[in-house]
Order: C-alpha cells, then sequence, then structure tokens
C-alpha cells in the first residue's frame, strides 16, 4: 500500500507543472488563444516531459505557435524553489487536502484485496499462536465457561429468594462482581487469542481489582456489602460535579436541575447515614478497615485487607500499561505475544520468594471466594477464603 509519504511527494512534484500552467496561460492570452485548464495541464506535462512536436491546444482547431524558452523554464525553476522556499507549509497544507482524497480512492479501490491479505497474515499469526499458546488458553476458557454455568445458577436461586422475600446485599453484590470478573476474563481472553498480551495484562489489573474488592466485602459481609452498594451514590454526585465543569468546553447540554438535586439529596442522607468519611475515596471500606481521620483508604490498603500485599508490583507493572507512563513497553512488531520487557518482569524475579518464581509463590497464598454450589453435607460451611487448589478441585467436580 502506497504510504503518505509516496502521496505527499507525489503532490510535491505538481508543483513545477502548476507554475508552467500559469506562464503558458499568459502566452495563450497574449496569442488570443482559448484552451482549457486540462488542455493546458496536459501541455504542462508534455513539455516537462522533454517531449517535442505538435500537439493540439485550442478548442477551434487554429494553428499557433507557442513558443517555450530557456526563459520561461527558468522562471519556472525559480518559482519552483521560491515557493518551496516561502510557501513550502502551504503547499504541504494544499497538498494534505488532495492527499485525502488521493489515499481514499486509492483505498477503496485496492480495500478488496489489502482486506484479504491481512485476513490471511491474522489466521497465519493466530496459528502460530495456537500453536504455543493454545492448550493454556483452552484451559481459562474452560474455566470461564465453569464460572459462567455457575452463576448462571447462582443467579436463577437469587431470583427465586428475591421473590420470596430474601435480602441480602452480600448475596447481590457478590453475584454481581463476579458477573463483572466473568466479562473482564473473556476480555482478557479475546485480546490473549489475537496477540495483545499488553493489553490482556491491563484488564487483568481490572480483574484483581475486582478480586480484592470481593475478598474485602466477603470478610467482613452484610453490613460492608451494604455500604458497598450506597456508595455508587457517592460516585454519581462525583461523576455531576465533574460534569459540570466541563460539560460547556465539552459542548454537551447541563444536567436537568432536578436529576441533580435528586443525586444531591440522595448524597446526603448516604453521607449523613454512614459517616463523613463514606465520601473519601473507597469510602465504603473506610469504617469496617478502621482508618484514621486524616487517612485514605488507598488500594492498596484493600489488598493488606485482603492478603494480596504480594501483588502491589504485578499490579503496580500492569499500570504502566494502561497510564501514559514513561515504562509503557513498545511493542516490537504487531501482535507480539513473544514476552518483552515487562512480561519478563512479571515472570522471572525470584527476590524475597527462595527458589521459587514470584508467581509460583503468589500462587500458594492467593486467596479466593468459595463460590461452590451448596452441597448436600451434613455440616454446610459458609462462604470461606480458599486457596487455589481448592477452587480448581471444585471446578472438576462441578464439571464432572
Amino acid at each position: 500500500m502506497r504510504t503518505l509519504q509516496e502521496l505527499l511527494e507525489k503532490e510535491l512534484r505538481n508543483v513545477p507543472r502548476q507554475i508552467l500552467e500559469k506562464r503558458l496561460a499568459e502566452k495563450f492570452k497574449a496569442a488570443g488563444l482559448r484552451a482549457t485548464k486540462a488542455r493546458t495541464k496536459r501541455l504542462a506535462e508534455y513539455i516537462l516531459a522533454g517531449s517535442t512536436g505538435d500537439i493540439a491546444i485550442a478548442k477551434d482547431g487554429r494553428d499557433a505557435s507557442i513558443i517555450v524558452t530557456d526563459e520561461d523554464l527558468d522562471h519556472v525553476l525559480k518559482d519552483t524553489e521560491r515557493s518551496f522556499g516561502e510557501q513550502y507549509e502551504q503547499i504541504v497544507r494544499d497538498a494534505a487536502e488532495n492527499i485525502a482524497d488521493l489515499l481514499h480512492k486509492f483505498l477503496t479501490a485496492s480495500w478488496p484485496g489489502e482486506y484479504k491479505a491481512e485476513e490471511a497474515e491474522v489466521a497465519a499469526f493466530r496459528g502460530r499462536l495456537g500453536g504455543r499458546w493454545g492448550k493454556a488458553l483452552a484451559k481459562l476458557r474452560m474455566l470461564l465457561t465453569i464460572a459462567r454455568e455457575w452463576t448462571g445458577g447462582a443467579y436463577e436461586r437469587r431470583q427465586h429468594a428475591k421473590a420470596a422475600g430474601h435480602k441480602s446485599h452480600l448475596a447481590d453484590v457478590m453475584l454481581r462482581l463476579l458477573v463483572r470478573a466473568c466479562q473482564v476474563t473473556n476480555e482478557i481472553l479475546v485480546l490473549l487469542e489475537n496477540g495483545f498480551a499488553d493489553a490482556a495484562m491491563a484488564r487483568w489489573r481490572t480483574l484483581h481489582e475486582i478480586a480484592i474488592v470481593s475478598a474485602v466485602i466477603a470478610k467482613y459481609g452484610e453490613q460492608i456489602a451494604e455500604r458497598y452498594v450506597y456508595y455508587q451514590i457517592v460516585e454519581s454526585w462525583s461523576a455531576i460535579k465533574a460534569y459540570e465543569r466541563d460539560h460547556k468546553d465539552l459542548g454537551f447540554r447541563p444536567i436537568p436541575k432536578r436529576l441533580k438535586e435528586k443525586v444531591r439529596r440522595d448524597y446526603d442522607k448516604a453521607v449523613k447515614r454512614f459517616g463523613k468519611r463514606f465520601k473519601d475515596e473507597n469510602g465504603w471500606a473506610a469504617h469496617h478497615l478502621k482508618v484514621t481521620e486524616k487517612e485514605i483508604v488507598k488500594f492498596a490498603r484493600l489488598e493488606l485487607e485482603a492478603g494480596e500485599q504480594y501483588m502491589r508490583s504485578p499490579y503496580k507493572l500492569a499500570s504502566y500499561n494502561v497510564h501514559s507512563s514513561p515504562e509503557t513497553r513498545q511493542p516490537e512488531r504487531s501482535g507480539d505475544v513473544s514476552g518483552g520487557q515487562v512480561q519478563r518482569r512479571i515472570r522471572r524475579p525470584r527476590a524475597a520468594c527462595g527458589s521459587q518464581s514470584f508467581p509460583d509463590r503468589a500462587n500458594q497464598h492467593r486467596r479466593q471466594l468459595d463460590l461452590r454450589r451448596p452441597c448436600h453435607r451434613k455440616h454446610r460451611r459458609p462462604a470461606e477464603v480458599r486457596n487455589p487448589s481448592g477452587v480448581r478441585e471444585s471446578a472438576r467436580q462441578t464439571a464432572a
């Protein structure tokens, strides 16, 4: 496919022709001849190509002699040099407008073939990726399918419980977070299957946040789950204030006063009920975490409460590809899934982990919420924190 640079160079090569066209138009006028722009352009191209001989220009077919001297060519050369020196910026701008049309026409004409070529390239890449990572990705998709099946059953049971009048903020929140986790995991799978490892790492960051919030809520139960539900009022009010500040610059309409006042009243009621700290960042957890008056509940504090503080380093590394950080890794090629600086950092650190790699050590200590179906044992266990092996065993039993 032609590049923009090639199209720009083509437009710049037209500058001498355009200057010569003006010179020829003056000569036609002096000779009393009428010539269309198309014919004048054809004559200019004819001269610049070094051709000699007769050429039909005038509409009426009359013979006429137009002499192009060395002086004329020198004039064209000097005007071209002056145009490049003094009017280069304007020339580029004018050329850019023409380039857009040329590029659109070129792509419209050549896109079917280009599309097939790109599709073939992507298919070949996916084939190589599947040969290397296919088994691992298949297992992750199987785990996601198991989670989705369980979530569907949990949703139905929850609907029946609601119909029977059993209210539970904890059950509603945990189910909502589980659905969100399934969605994010599916996004991660799609990105991995298409070779976007850095983007998948960024989505893992979101999945980690969901897991941490779920663990903290599961630890403290119904009361903190209720606070988490009502905290959406705080976030709505913050969003309204931000929108009110920026909507004029964005060219958007203001929020209706009635809606704004309703959210403000709900916000005041929530803060009055749960305390002043409720309006702070992650204020839904401030009461149960017993933070000081000047302390703000950062995400690192939630990780510590969930026993996942050792994941701070991978979480920080994943943030590099979310924000415009100087540490953001530049891809070596399109669809690079072979690793890279960020991925290698995550796979290989061994400090304070003995002979085991960082992920192995992390997996031994990871705690996840037990979301198994209610069992028929004599003594049923409440929701508790379990290690990954317990979760995998539960998954195998469910799949069986």
